[in-house]
């Protein structure tokens, strides 16, 4: 993490838009999981709010925008928690 705002900042004078959504993830499929979703010029100092600690993965570029719709780990964690049934079941 200690490179990341060089990265991004390649990146950007490499011709990415400073818009570009970008995302960091600790722990992806922990209950530790952490994520970080911004933009290539803003992802260096929400990593730093965020605390993200290392390891974590860096993704970039338009597939950052499906986390909502792809946030698998998220959703089976809200659906645990309402329905003991489905715990139970994910436990067996």
């Amino acid at each position: 993490l200690c490179n990341l705002a060089r990265i991004c900042a390649e990146l950007i004078a490499a011709g990415l838009d400073t818009t570009t959504p970008a995302a960091a993830v600790r722990c992806g499929t922990l209950d530790q999981q952490q994520k970080v979703i911004s933009d290539l010029a803003r992802l260096p100092v929400e990593v730093t709010l965020a605390q993200l600690e290392s390891p974590v993965m860096i993704i970039v570029g338009e597939v950052v925008t499906l986390s909502e719709s792809l946030d698998w780990f998220t959703r089976e964690t809200a659906i645990d928690e309402s329905n003991d049934e489905t715990l139970d079941l994910a436990r067996a």
